[in-house]
């Protein structure tokens, strides 16, 4: 996400805006033990999303709670994506 943000930079993060996930039971956080609200809206084109990074654990694919990922959604559900000399395209207008 540089140069949009940085190491070190603070983030303020909606989590009503997507669903607030709930856990069921804390002294095992894990994806079976959660559930997700329903949030205010779905997720939109150009938006920061701020997610845990996934990692397998006993042949499951499980959130790690410990490192997050933040990534701009360029494409949604619907949209056509490609990459042409290196240039990223949604619905073959290029994204600048």
């Amino acid at each position: 996400m540089a140069p949009t943000l940085i190491p070190s930079d603070w983030v303020l993060v909606n989590k009503l805006i997507l669903g607030p996930r709930i856990y069921t039971e804390f002294n095992k956080l894990s994806a079976e033990k959660m559930l997700r609200l329903k949030g205010l809206r779905k997720i939109q084109r150009n938006d920061i999303l701020v997610f845990n990074s996934p990692h397998i654990i006993s042949e499951k694919l499980e959130p790690d709670l410990n490192m997050f990922y933040i990534k701009r959604c360029i494409a949604i559900s619907g949209d056509t994506f490609s990459i042409e000399n290196g240039v990223n395209k949604v619905k073959d207008m290029p994204i600048l």
